[in-house]
């Protein structure tokens, strides 16, 4: 049976690696101060500039400097209303709190190559966490 941790590095794996618009972190990579003390996994860069840093214990969003750990997130989904499924750039993530968060994915304009829209296997990757939490 996985460790919670293998788990998340297994999900991240399947789900992310393929992305075009996702990398592997690396020693060499500049590194958040507060992700410092951190196990960072890789990370995600948005179209719009944004980066999402995928961690062993949680999402962050650069430059708006929040952090979402797995832990806290209740579910998630991707709301469909005015957009497609090949257009859509956001996931709502539903904290135990109560609070919703939009997670942006834009993908690269040279992603997909007609493929699926890439925000479908982040989904993915956070519905597998969410459920196995």
């Amino acid at each position: 049976m996985l460790t919670h941790e293998e788990r998340i590095k297994s999900y991240a794996h399947k789900c992310l690696t393929k992305l075009e618009g996702y990398t592997p972190y690396t020693d060499s990579d500049v590194t958040p101060e507060i992700l410092l003390n951190q196990s960072i996994m890789g990370q995600y860069h948005n179209a719009d500039g944004t980066t999402v840093f995928i961690t062993l214990t949680g999402l962050y969003l650069e430059p708006h400097e929040w952090m979402i750990p797995y832990s806290e997130m209740r579910s998630c989904d991707i709301d469909l209303t005015n957009t497609s499924k090949s257009t859509v750039q956001k996931i709502q993530i539903y904290l135990k709190t109560g609070e919703q968060i939009e997670l942006p994915i834009i993908q690269p304009l040279t992603a997909g190559n007609g493929r699926t829209n890439e925000i479908w296997q982040v989904f993915t990757f956070l519905r597998n966490l969410i459920a196995k939490s």
